[in-house]
């Protein structure tokens, strides 16, 4: 069984005891709401780097670009768009998915 206790009162009770444990509980569960917290922005940081290789990795597939190429232009769009590069990495693996399922693919080819 767990209680999710953060603090323990014996008898007999005291005043100071009591109120020492209530302070004690307080800050642990704000210590513990700081580190959830700390560990959601973790995980959509490492979500949106997931996101980011996968985009590199479909325009160094499709277009013939090495990485480094791939993620300059990423990169720069996003900064052009003043959009964060999360969100252009997600808007190509997005169009690329939805065309994709068109039989067509993103090509940075120019036309002739």
């Amino acid at each position: 069984m767990d209680f999710n206790a953060h603090g323990v009162l014996a008898k007999p009770l005291r005043p100071r005891g009591v109120l020492t444990q209530f302070a004690l509980a307080r800050y642990r569960r704000g210590y513990e709401g700081r580190l959830t917290s700390k560990i959601n922005k973790l995980e959509d940081t490492m979500k949106g780097r997931r996101t980011v290789e996968k985009a590199v990795r479909l325009l160094t597939e499709l277009n013939g670009l090495d990485e480094d190429a791939a993620y300059k232009l990423l990169r720069d769009r996003a900064t052009a768009t003043r959009a964060p590069m999360t969100s252009v990495a997600e808007g190509l693996v997005t169009a690329h998915e939805a065309m994709s399922g068109l039989g067509l693919h993103i090509s940075l080819a120019e036309r002739r």
